[in-house]
């Protein structure tokens, strides 16, 4: 009961991983206008995103435009779009190899140690995809830190971190929560691996004793026979 609590589990924080690596693909809050002035009066708000630019107009008013050359675009920013893509492919087929390991579980007592591979792969993946992530949102926020403390950037060239970055962390925990409760599934799969072969063993060595025994019997039984 407990191992299924624990794989339904590390399946529920798969699939939020896998939704909010999507999600901070798309959303293009990662970088957010910074309002450092002293007017209060604030009637727009920029985001800049790796798809898009939008300007938010009194929070009514939502305009966004796509980048138009990708060829155009800053290196970091590409490499960023291609990172961000691949763990989107990576925690899907993450999350797919994780609900067909839970799904087939119960075969465990037939193949424990195939079972148990397949869930600690699908673990060892969602914690790449975390990674992956990391890698790009941890980059965009130092650069954004480092320029807003810089006194050579215009104040209207500084950017605050947006709700993407927040999103893109959190999947790490997710992926380490999901790739911790693969290993213990895996130590439990093997255990119960290593526990049917001792009880056989056990068997073996008793049906051979067994054996030496009805010999042993059978012998004595002769040699009675032939001294009489």
């Amino acid at each position: 009961m407990a191992c299924c609590v624990l794989q339904i589990t590390g399946l529920i924080f798969g699939g939020v991983g896998m939704v909010g690596t999507l999600a901070a693909t798309v959303m293009p809050q990662w970088r957010v206008s910074a309002y450092i002035g002293g007017n209060i009066v604030v009637f727009e708000t920029i985001w800049e995103g790796l798809w898009m630019d939008c300007i938010s107009q009194l929070g009514i008013r939502l305009q966004c435009k796509f980048y138009d050359s990708v060829l155009a675009l800053p290196p970091p920013l590409e490499a960023f779009r291609a990172l961000m893509c691949f763990a989107v492919v990576l925690s899907i087929i993450s999350f797919l190899m994780a609900i067909v390991g839970v799904k087939y579980t119960h075969r465990a007592k037939e193949d424990p140690q195939g079972i148990s591979i397949f869930i600690l792969a699908a673990g060892v993946a969602f914690l790449l995809t975390g990674i992956l992530v990391l890698i790009p949102v941890s980059w965009t926020g130092g650069s954004i830190i480092r320029d807003f403390y810089d006194p050579k950037v215009p104040t209207s060239l500084k950017r605050e971190l947006g709700a993407a970055l927040y999103v893109g962390w959190e999947m790490l925990l997710h992926g380490h929560y999901v790739q911790a409760q693969s290993e213990e599934k895996s130590h439990h799969f093997m255990g119960m691996k290593n526990g049917m072969g001792t009880a056989a063993a056990r068997s073996l060595r008793g049906d051979e004793q067994h054996m030496v025994g009805l010999e042993g019997r059978q012998l004595l039984c002769n040699s009675t026979i032939a001294l009489s």
